[in-house]
């Protein structure tokens, strides 16, 4: 399940062009898989799938956050002739968007790693508990 997902993702970044089908192919796929994975919960251990289950949706995260960059972008793009006093509030809007989606971003990150740490602790307090 691991291998398609990964590969299906490779397939969608490296044979489509960047564009917004391809964001949206990966949250589709990024979507089933965290649903798979929800449903049957394939590690033996709940830390293995806690840790999953987080990093489906960090991608996920991750994916519609380039997706809101890249709409952005092109908004951008296709307002260079309008009014000058509009390009600065537009500039101005999608600096405060984008601190803000570094901070989601950032958190998100920031979170996982620290169910990581607690996690692994744990597993590293039973192994060391467990006489050999």
């Amino acid at each position: 399940m691991i291998m398609f997902r990964k590969s299906l993702m490779i397939v969608f970044a490296v044979f489509l062009p960047a564009s917004s089908l391809s964001s949206i192919l990966l949250l589709i796929t990024l979507t089933l898989s965290l649903l798979l994975h929800q449903r049957y919960q394939p590690y033996h251990t709940p830390f293995l799938n806690t840790l999953e289950a987080s990093s489906h949706s960090i991608q996920l995260i991750f994916v519609y956050v380039g997706l809101i960059f890249q709409q952005s972008g092109r908004q951008n793009t296709q307002s260079l002739g309008s009014d000058s006093s509009n390009n600065i509030n537009s500039d101005m809007i999608n600096s405060q968007l984008s601190s803000f989606l570094f901070v989601v971003l950032l958190m998100s990150n920031f979170h996982f790693f620290a169910l990581w740490i607690y996690n692994f602790r744990l597993e590293l307090i039973k192994v060391m508990l467990v006489p050999g």
